[in-house]
C-alpha cells in the first residue's frame, strides 16, 4: 500500500499499520532518536500513531521541534483532549493540516522545553483513552454489562436521584473520567 491511498480525518487501522512500518524503519535508521521514547509511548494506543517529529535543533529557529500525528477520534475530540489542553499548559502552538485529502494534526514545540511538552502529550493521550477507548470499540453498548452508563452533565441543577431506581450506573463527568472500563470479551 501507498501513503496515497488512505484519505479523510481519521486514521483506520490499515494506514496506522503503514506508518507504523514507517515509523519503525526511522526507528532502525537512527532519525531523530531523542524523540522515540515519546513516539513509542504515543503508538502504543491503538488509535493515534505519530506521522513525524523532530527535536528541533537549540538556536536554529528555523527548525522548530514538532510532533505530527493522526488519529480515529472526531475532531472535537482531539481539540478537547489534546490540543487544547496543550495550548494551555505549555503555549503549544497547535495546527490542523489537510495533507493530500487527509487530516493531519501538528504540534510546534519549543526547542528549549520540547521534552516537557511531549512528557505532557503523552500524559493527555494516556488521559484520552480512559474516556475514549471503552466507546470506540464497534457495537460497544453490547460489550458492556446489562447497565448502562450513563455520562451526565456537572450542572448543580441536575437531581441524580431522579434516576435512582432506572437500572442505570449514574456518573458525573469527573467520575467517568476516573473509571478504569474493560469491555466483556465475547
Amino acid at each position: 500500500m501507498e501513503l496515497s491511498e488512505f484519505k479523510g480525518n481519521k486514521l483506520t487501522p490499515e494506514e496506522r499499520r503503514y506508518r507504523l512500518e514507517q515509523y519503525e524503519s526511522c526507528k532502525k535508521r537512527g532519525i531523530d532518536p531523542e524523540m522515540i521514547p515519546g513516539c513509542d509511548a504515543i503508538n502504543d494506543y491503538d488509535w493515534i500513531v505519530t506521522t513525524q517529529s523532530c527535536y528541533g535543533h537549540k538556536g536554529d529557529n528555523e527548525r522548530k521541534a514538532h510532533l505530527d500525528f493522526r488519529c480515529s477520534l472526531d475532531i472535537g475530540t482531539v481539540i478537547d483532549n489534546l490540543l487544547r489542553p496543550m495550548e494551555e499548559i505549555h503555549h503549544t502552538s497547535v495546527q490542523l493540516m489537510l495533507e493530500e485529502k487527509r487530516l493531519r494534526y501538528l504540534l510546534w514545540f519549543n526547542n528549549d522545553t520540547w521534552e516537557a511538552e511531549v512528557n505532557t502529550f503523552v500524559k493527555l493521550v494516556a488521559r484520552t483513552e480512559k474516556i475514549v477507548k471503552p466507546w470506540s470499540l464497534k457495537d460497544s453498548k453490547e460489550d458492556f454489562n446489562d447497565k448502562a452508563i450513563r455520562i451526565l452533565t456537572e450542572d448543580p441543577q441536575f437531581n441524580h436521584q431522579d434516576f435512582s431506581n432506572c437500572g442505570y450506573n449514574i456518573f458525573t463527568l469527573d467520575e467517568f473520567r476516573n473509571l478504569d472500563i474493560e469491555p466483556i470479551k465475547k
